[in-house]
């Protein structure tokens, strides 16, 4: 996923050897994408921007899963 942060600062807070640990929330059909991402314990802002077409194969679980 290519998420990015919401406050170009924290590319700097990330050190060698960090935990980056990431949990999607409230990503159902209709909604933004929601993560919960913690670096070395902290936590962060996230966004991600998809199409729709790229949101409809997350949510299907991937292309060909999608195609079925």
């Amino acid at each position: 996923m290519p998420l990015t942060f919401a406050d170009p600062k924290d590319y700097d807070a990330i050190k060698p050897g960090d935990a980056v640990a990431v949990a999607f929330t409230g990503f159902a059909d209709g909604e933004a994408l929601a993560a919960d991402v913690k670096i070395g314990g902290r936590a962060v802002k996230t966004a991600l921007a998809l199409s729709p077409r790229e949101k409809h194969l997350i949510l299907s679980g991937g292309l060909l899963a999608s195609l079925k």
